[in-house]
Order: C-alpha cells, then structure tokens, then sequence
C-alpha cells in the first residue's frame, strides 16, 4: 500500500510538473489592428510621426518613433524637423485631423504620417492608438489600437528583459513603452 500510494504520488507530481512546464506565457499579442494591401508599396518611404494626442503624448511619440524605427520599413523624418514645422506653423497635436496631416506630411516630404493619441496612461495600464496615413490621398494604410495591463501575463512576458513586473505596475511610462512596442509588431505580421 505504502509502495503504491508513493508510486501514486510521484507521478501525480511528474505529471504536474510536465503539464506547468508546457504551458509557458506567450508574449501579448494584438488584435485590434489593420493593415492595408498596400502596405508594403510604402516600404522603404519616408515616413514623419506626428506628435501624439494625449496628456503625455510628447513621450509616447518619442516611444513610437523608437519602436517604429526598430520594425525598419520605412526612412523616419527627424523629430526636430516635425517638431519645427509643428512651431513655426502653430499647429496643436490636440486639433490635427487626418487633412492636416497629410498637408504636414506632404509639407515634410513624408509619403506618410503616423498619428496617434494615448487614451489611457495610469500606473499599470496604458491605452496608445496609431495609424499611417497615405500624405497625398489621405488614405489609411494601418491602424492599430489596445489598451494594455500589467496583469496581463501575455503583457509581462512582452516586457522581459527590459522592464520588471514591478516597474510596469507603477511605471506609466514602461507600459507606455510596452504598449507601443506591442503596437509596432502588428506591422511584421
């Protein structure tokens, strides 16, 4: 009896064990985005990201220009060159819509324009909306929005190796960044 009830629970605890080492976190994935046909005919395109909407637009900007950057599919206008045209011509982040942008863009000689507009930026969760815009049609070549969480296990596994779970429950800026980050991939799928 002894013998069985040992046998019993060893393999109990191997099954356990083989069934929670299978079951291991998959990155967060996005799934509220969209991507044009013509998408990859913009490849290699100059590209001008506009100062994001939002209270801290200024930083989720400088995130996306990063992060858009690392996807490598399109030559980036400098952000002192936008930042520039954006004073020397008065325009507001908070009253561009998709018209002036395109004249922006068109003023930047940019083929297209990144928009965006952070909705949500609290300790622990960040919600980041982006999109290209074509600078002559106005046409919407990819859109991608999400509001992400740290709880998420999905979210933390995105974040390994650069930002601690502790660091995304307290830090607006590192769920920012995680956020964009999870943005940006849709445009490698």
């Amino acid at each position: 009896m002894k013998r069985t009830s040992a046998f019993l629970f060893a393999f109990l605890g191997f099954a356990a064990v083989a069934v929670f080492s299978a079951c291991a976190t998959v990155p967060y994935k996005v799934t509220g985005y969209f991507v044009s046909e013509k998408l990859d005919s913009y490849n290699g395109a100059t590209v001008a990201v506009l100062p994001f909407r939002g209270g801290a637009g200024a930083t989720v900007t400088d995130m996306a220009n990063l992060e858009l950057g690392r996807v490598n599919r399109w030559r980036l206008v400098e952000r002192i060159r936008v930042a520039e045209l954006y004073k020397e011509q008065d325009f507001d982040p908070d009253r561009v819509d998709d018209k002036t942008a395109a004249k922006i863009g068109r003023m930047l000689g940019a083929k297209a324009v990144v928009l965006g507009q952070v909705y949500e930026y609290t300790p622990g969760r960040c919600g980041v909306s982006m999109r290209l815009v074509d600078s002559e049609t106005g046409e919407h070549l990819w859109q991608a929005r999400d509001t992400l969480e740290y709880r998420n296990p999905g979210v933390r596994e995105l974040a390994k190796g650069r930002f601690d779970y502790w660091r995304l429950r307290k830090d607006p800026e590192a769920m920012a960044f995680v956020t964009v980050r999870a943005l940006a991939q849709t445009l490698s799928r």
